[in-house]
């Protein structure tokens, strides 16, 4: 019963002014937010020493890899 309350009045507060300014909706990749992650975990890793025996070739491949994921 809740669900098609919820269902029947979403519409309602949803203007479209609303969509349009609101500012958290944009539609940016998030590449860079993801490419700095990465390399913060890889100096970190790297600080700790977990990543010594790893090739250079290696750790640039997984930040490629886990910059290019879209979630």
């Amino acid at each position: 019963m809740v669900g098609k309350k919820v269902e029947q009045e979403k519409g309602s507060w949803k203007h479209g002014w609303m969509k349009d300014s609101c500012s958290c909706h944009r539609h940016d990749s998030g590449f860079a937010g993801r490419l700095l992650f990465i390399i913060g975990v890889w100096i970190a890793l790297d600080q700790l020493g977990l990543l010594q025996s790893v090739s250079f070739w290696v750790k640039v491949l997984i930040v490629v890899g886990f910059t290019l994921i879209r979630f």
